[in-house]
């Protein structure tokens, strides 16, 4: 029996027939595996057309199987009675939804680790503004006109952290000072804060 080589999704190569049976048509159900009644040189023949790719050709296969021979009939024959074109078409299907498959959980992790850099961005925005309050020892000596955008980005930061957006959602901030208050404002404001 002729022995073709075939390349394990891995790079492997390999040569030994058993182990490609083992690699390829570990499932018998599959339209690429051998049908019954199909001879192991008509099969043989079937994985040198499916394996040369979307630009297979029924000539190309036959001159592979058969290097140096006048008469290359016999491949056309198997893949009429074999359906050859009906099973590389599910074949390439199958290669098609693992290479989607891939591809699709290489974008979800690409997502996963952003969220994550986002999360640890966030966080360490968070601590540098803390330790910025901290350092200012009295909040009071933060100019009050920079307080709206700086809750801008402290609301920024802990919606980072959050994993969330930080697209304006609507809304102002106004800033109130003391003078702006009436007594009995002023006296409710500090008996909350003495409760």
């Amino acid at each position: 029996m002729e022995v073709h080589n075939r390349v394990h999704p891995g790079g492997v190569v390999l040569t030994d027939p058993a182990e490609i049976a083992r690699e390829y048509e570990a499932d018998p159900s599959t339209p690429w595996s051998q049908r019954p009644g199909e001879t192991n040189r008509a099969y043989s023949a079937f994985l040198i057309y499916r394996d040369l790719g979307p630009s297979r050709t029924i000539t190309e296969c036959a001159r592979q199987r058969y290097p140096g021979k006048c008469s290359r009939t016999k491949p056309h024959e198997w893949a009429r009675v074999n359906a050859w074109h009906e099973r590389v078409a599910a074949w390439d299907a199958h290669l098609q939804a693992a290479a989607d498959k891939a591809e699709t959980e290489r974008f979800a992790q690409e997502r996963i680790a952003a969220a994550r850099e986002r999360l640890e961005t966030g966080r360490a925005g968070v601590n540098l503004v803390k330790t910025w309050i901290r350092a200012l020892g009295d909040p009071s000596l933060i100019p009050a006109g920079t307080i709206p955008s700086f809750l801008k980005v402290c609301a920024d930061l802990a919606r980072i952290e959050d994993g969330l957006s930080t697209e304006q959602i609507g809304g102002t901030v106004r800033v109130i000072t003391a003078q702006d208050l009436s007594d009995d404002e002023l006296a409710r404001i500090a008996g909350s804060r003495s409760e």
